[in-house]
């Protein structure tokens, strides 16, 4: 098997959950080129929908060229097939997104990763440690160091999601503050669940890094994004609303239910949001996904 053919089949069968078939294709593949590499992963995707792995896959192969193949199994809502055109959100893949609209104020020397988050976001400076609680009631200590834009690129400043953290959440619970997911400005101020650069964890580090965007750029983070990156690498299908004909293309968003099924998930995000919330607002078709990774 060529190199080439394996990363194929490997980046058809990352979506389909990794599953076993994989490394019985590529152990028993003995040629019959792209056409037939191509069928193997199609069956993957195939055999994915039938384990339950998920209700559905769009996933494509492409190199400098252009899209080499795109495979389509199951329903991107029920009782309605997947089209190639499917739209979806695409949750934690948008930190890539909102990384690179940093990156590219970096490269013209209008951010540095290295500064404190609060010298170009005072109002940062409010959010202390969460060091406890005394009873119900928060107990809180100022940080031993101030976070950098670095430490918000690489989730080391203390700023971690409620769906990891059981303190976070029970916080949330206490204090009853919405979550980064509702696209209120006042979901910006999770406390630190412990001190900047001194642990990895996932959260909100890039929502925040965002806002630095805003704040240096003068623009909105979705009109930079769109102006700066979605349209010059051709991405028509990507936004941070589902409306008109993208919304009609939009597959549901579901989660695994106790029993193993599939159950609807709906997110109720507002309308017009305060802030932009990377991890539930913006999404892709399949071809644009190909684009930014092939150019970024």
């Amino acid at each position: 098997m060529k190199r080439r053919q394996f990363m194929e089949v490997l980046g058809a069968s990352a979506i389909a959950g990794g599953m076993p078939q994989l490394a019985h294709a590529a152990k028993h593949h003995k040629g019959g080129g792209h056409e037939a590499m191509m069928k193997v992963a199609n069956d993957i995707l195939v055999a994915g929908v039938a384990s339950n792995a998920a209700p559905g896959f769009v996933a494509m192969t492409g190199n400098s060229g252009g899209v080499t193949w795109v495979g389509i199994a199951g329903e991107k809502a029920p009782g309605v097939p997947m089209t190639e055109d499917t739209v979806f959100r695409i949750f934690s893949m948008t930190k890539a997104v909102g990384s690179t609209a940093a990156m590219i104020l970096v490269e013209r020397g209008k951010l540095n990763l290295n500064a404190p988050v609060d010298t170009v976001l005072p109002d940062f400076a409010k959010i202390q440690v969460l060091d406890g609680f005394d009873g119900d009631t928060p107990r809180y200590r100022p940080p031993k160091s101030r976070a950098t834009f670095r430490q918000l690129a690489t989730h080391t400043s203390g700023l971690v999601y409620e769906f990891w953290n059981p303190m976070i959440a029970k916080w949330m619970a206490v204090t009853k503050s919405p979550s980064i997911i509702s696209g209120k400005k006042e979901a910006l101020f999770y406390p630190m669940a412990w001190d900047p650069g001194t642990r990895w964890d996932y959260g909100i580090g890039i929502d925040w890094l965002c806002q630095a965007v805003e704040k240096i750029d003068g623009r909105r983070i979705d009109k930079f994004c769109q102006e700066e990156i979605f349209d010059p690498l051709g991405m028509s299908s990507t936004a941070f609303e589902a409306e008109g004909a993208l919304a009609a293309r939009m597959g549901s968003v579901v989660a695994r239910g106790a029993d193993g099924k599939f159950v609807p998930f709906p997110l109720a995000c507002l309308r017009i949001p305060s802030f932009t919330a990377w991890a539930t607002r913006c999404i892709r078709a399949r071809g644009i996904t190909c684009a930014f990774c092939a150019c970024s």
